[in-house]
Order: C-alpha cells, then sequence, then structure tokens
C-alpha cells in the first residue's frame, strides 16, 4: 500500500512541476521574441512571431484564476506581443485573435478592477485590437463590414479607457 501511495506522490510532484515549467518556458520565448520584435526592421520579424507563438504553445490550454501575478502578466504578454508581431507582418486577422484572447484571459481574472499591473497590460492589449480592428475597417470590402469593424474599435478602445484612463 505504501508503495501506491509513493507513486501517486511521485505522480502528482510531476504533474506540479510541469504545470510550473511552463512559466520559465514562456518568458524566455517572451524574451527572444521581443529582442527580435525590437530589431524587426533587419528581417527578424518572423524570428519574433515564430518566438511569441511557441511561447504561446507552452501556455495552459485556458485563463485559470489560480494563476499568480507573473503568470497573468505573462500571458496576457505573450498575446499582445504576438498580435503587434502579426500586425506588423500584415496579418491583421490573427493579430486580432491574438488580442482578443489576451482580452479574454484579463476579463478572467478581472478581480472587480482591482490589479493596476494587469489592468494596464490589459488595456494595452485592447488598443491595439481597437487598431486593428480600424485597420481592417479601413480595407472591408462592403460598407456594413467596414461599420461592423468601426463599432468593434470603438468598444474595444472604451475598454481601453475604462482599464487605464489616465494612459489613453
Amino acid at each position: 500500500m505504501a508503495g501506491i501511495h509513493y507513486l501517486l506522490l511521485a505522480a502528482l510532484s510531476a504533474i506540479v512541476a510541469a504545470e510550473s515549467d511552463w512559466v520559465d518556458t514562456a518568458l524566455k520565448f517572451l524574451v527572444e521574441g521581443n529582442k527580435a520584435l525590437q530589431i524587426a526592421e533587419v528581417g527578424k520579424l518572423e524570428e519574433a512571431i515564430e518566438s511569441y507563438k511557441q511561447g504561446v504553445e507552452t501556455l495552459p490550454a485556458e485563463c485559470d484564476k489560480s494563476f499568480d501575478k507573473k503568470q497573468a502578466q505573462i500571458i496576457l504578454s505573450l498575446h499582445t506581443q504576438l498580435g503587434q508581431a502579426l500586425t506588423h507582418a500584415g496579418d491583421l486577422q490573427k493579430a486580432i485573435d491574438s488580442f482578443r484572447s489576451a482580452c479574454i484571459c484579463q476579463r478572467e481574472w478581472s478581480e472587480g478592477g482591482k490589479n493596476d499591473a494587469l489592468n494596464q497590460l490589459a488595456s494595452k492589449a485592447y488598443f491595439a485590437l481597437g487598431m486593428a480592428y480600424q485597420e481592417s475597417a479601413s480595407s472591408a470590402t462592403n460598407d456594413e463590414k467596414q461599420r461592423e469593424y468601426l463599432e468593434l474599435s470603438v468598444r474595444a478602445y472604451g475598454h481601453a479607457t475604462k482599464l487605464d484612463p489616465l494612459y489613453w
């Protein structure tokens, strides 16, 4: 019987270790992506996108309220930075998806709006989302789609201002 408990304890320890390993791995890809994005003008944009994508792939599948502040900041930053890099590459739909992922996670962790650091990061994601929708509106093929994108843009800008009114 003691052998079963030991095996169960070993399995649980491995699960906990694996769950915490994603933080260091994700942070490594975030830093690599940021370095590549800073020098994107010399052909490093694809490298930045790939680093951010690899970082996003290491993240847990769902936004969990049990994440600590550092974990939440890494998740928001990876999604937002990936969106920024995709915007620079001209892939607006994927950029919008990435910004929306950051915004969805922030809503999961909102804590009644009391976490200033997360709100500032999410505010930037919402603002970038608004910009991506606005840019999508300019290339929309019909008036209805253009109006839809502009309405989404205004809503995203509104969320950005609500989360961090002094920044915008």
